[in-house]
């Protein structure tokens, strides 16, 4: 299954993926580039400034009507 749509800033994203039922879930996520081995990894992890951004990402995810995003237009790999 691949993801319907993505919303993308500075290392945070949020994926639409298709349910079962005909609906969407939404997953939210966030990568960053380890200074020490550059390799890019996963967060847990959110700062004030993070969630700022997700709520305007979380925001054009619902504003937005469902169409397909290339998940390939950012440098940030997810």
């Amino acid at each position: 299954m691949k993801p319907t749509a993505q919303w993308k800033d500075k290392g945070l994203q949020v994926t639409q993926w298709p349910t079962s039922n005909g609906g969407y879930s939404y997953q939210i996520s966030k990568r960053y580039k380890d200074k020490k081995t550059e390799e890019w990894k996963d967060s847990k992890y959110y700062y004030k400034e993070d969630l700022e951004r997700l709520v305007v990402l979380l925001q054009q995810a619902l504003a937005q009507p469902v169409t397909t995003i290339d998940p390939t237009d950012d440098d940030i790999p997810f």
